[in-house]
């Protein structure tokens, strides 16, 4: 063992990860894989091109879903649609304010993907974080209603 490394400390023990974590970890990967594979097989201009650029989106959902919050969904869904708004916006550009680099990358990100499937999985992964917030937020106020409740009839009772 060499001066920089310490051994474990017997008291402290890593967290396990759980069943609902390891398929949801499984479950992105293969998504991730299979959009990859995607957008490297499918020619430019391709029917299915955005068929990528959607497995690859949707491969954060299984790890979005077993995070508890609402706001990471939200935060992903907000950037994911203002990404496919600059694809959108991107082609209609003036090429004059480009360098040749610059339009081939264009170009490239016109031909090879979908604005509309980033900004589609970018609203749905928004709403789905505003609902999860909301329902939070329901469930936080219920509880605290429930224990402002069971402490005030419980002063009641004591008089």
């Amino acid at each position: 063992m060499s001066d920089k490394e310490s051994p474990p400390d017997p008291g402290v023990t890593k967290p396990k990860k759980t069943k609902a974590a390891k398929v949801a970890g499984l479950a992105a990967t293969i998504l991730w894989v299979l959009g990859f594979l995607l957008t490297c097989l499918l020619p430019p201009r391709s029917t299915f091109v955005w068929l990528g650029d959607a497995l690859l989106l949707i491969g954060f959902w299984p790890l979005l879903w077993i995070w508890r919050p609402g706001w990471p969904w939200l935060v992903f869904g907000v950037l994911n649609t203002a990404i496919g708004c600059l694809l959108a916006i991107a082609p209609y550009l003036p090429e004059t304010n480009f360098t040749h680099e610059m339009i081939v990358v264009r170009n490239h990100l016109r031909d090879s993907h979908s604005a509309l499937t980033w900004m589609f999985i970018g609203i749905i992964s928004a709403v789905v974080g505003l609902v999860r917030m909301i329902c939070h937020l329901c469930q936080w106020i219920a509880k605290r209603s429930k224990q402002s409740r069971a402490t005030t009839d419980g002063a009641s009772t004591e008089h």
